[in-house]
């Protein structure tokens, strides 16, 4: 507002008062120190954005890894039911890659 007001004396052709300028240096170094800050809060923003698109890429590959587990398990019980050999062949190795999809994420 003040600086407005002392565009609008300066077109009129008056001077406008001093604290008006005082102000205006004052201001623009608080825009230096201001945009300083600002820039630093990037920074740490895009590191936490990177670490949290890491930590999602983890998250998809557990879950990839559980859901075969899972499947392996289900596997194994209809393997004891139908006492099928199989089935239950299927159902451990559904089971080791699960394990295995399970521990590259950690080896990484």
């Amino acid at each position: 507002m003040q600086l407005a007001t002392a565009s609008t004396l300066k077109g009129l052709g008056k001077a406008p008062a001093p604290e008006f300028e005082a102000d205006a240096k004052r201001y623009a170094s608080e825009q230096t120190d201001i945009r300083a800050e600002a820039e630093k809060l990037e920074k740490e923003r895009d590191a936490k954005s990177n670490e949290a698109d890491e930590l999602m890429h983890r998250h998809h590959a557990y879950a990839n890894a559980v859901a075969l587990i899972q499947v392996a398990i289900a596997l194994g019980a209809v393997a004891a039911l139908t006492r099928m050999r199989l089935v239950w062949f299927g159902s451990v190795l559904l089971g080791l890659i699960g394990l295995v999809l399970f521990l590259l994420p950690t080896l990484r």
